[in-house]
């Protein structure tokens, strides 16, 4: 089963730590597709990887540098070409992009700004679709001392049952109303009843 990580970014560049991801992944041999948000992200990251640090190199390339197949990290636009046209094992997301075919890879990575509120939220809608359909999902947030895995942001919602006590107290709140007005109404025809039969003993009188 496919495993899905979260990284919140707040502080560094976007191309550093991709950088860094990487090279860590092709230590461990994976092949790695970057999809990235737009083409002008493509191409930023693609000239970053060349220059990243001067004592490592990271094989890489985008489509307009062809054959897809030979790079062992390889960049597109967000599925804008095939879906994994380089045989990756591991899909890297920027832009806190998504993923529908996250099954078919052995990791997914998504990579979002912290401190951008639109981004945390798409990023935690879709963690809550990926383990509603029984994906193993881990969140990341970049702090002083390095990254650390915290519980995922969650929309706040009501908590279940809220909705059924309201109705219920409601039902409640109703049902001793009517239930007063019954008794009032009652006393009101007794009272009748009784001043009705005074005056018909006075009557008779």
């Amino acid at each position: 089963m496919s495993e899905c990580r979260f990284y919140e970014i707040r502080g560094g560049s976007l191309e550093r730590i991709l950088a860094d991801m990487l090279e860590k992944s092709r230590q461990r041999g994976w092949r790695v597709l970057v999809r990235a948000g737009s083409q002008e992200r493509v191409l930023a990251l693609n000239a970053a990887l060349w220059t990243w640090r001067d004592d490592s190199f990271l094989p890489h390339g985008c489509r307009r540098d062809g054959d897809p197949q030979d790079q062992p990290i390889y960049l597109t636009e967000a599925r804008t070409e095939s879906a994994n046209p380089n045989g990756a094992d591991v899909l890297m997301l920027t832009d806190a992009g998504i993923a529908e075919d996250w099954r078919d890879w052995q990791r997914c990575v998504c990579l979002l700004d912290g401190l951008d509120a639109e981004q945390r939220a798409a990023a935690g809608r879709w963690r809550d679709r990926v383990i509603a359909d029984g994906g193993t999902t881990l969140w990341w947030r970049q702090g002083r001392g390095g990254w650390e895995q915290i519980a995922a942001p969650a929309e706040k919602k009501k908590p279940q049952g809220v909705g059924e006590a309201q109705e219920a107290g409601e039902e409640r709140e109703a049902g001793k109303s009517q239930k007063a007005r019954e008794v009032q109404g009652g006393g009101e025809t007794i009272e009748k009843g009784e001043v009705q039969g005074a005056r018909e003993t006075g009557e008779s009188a």
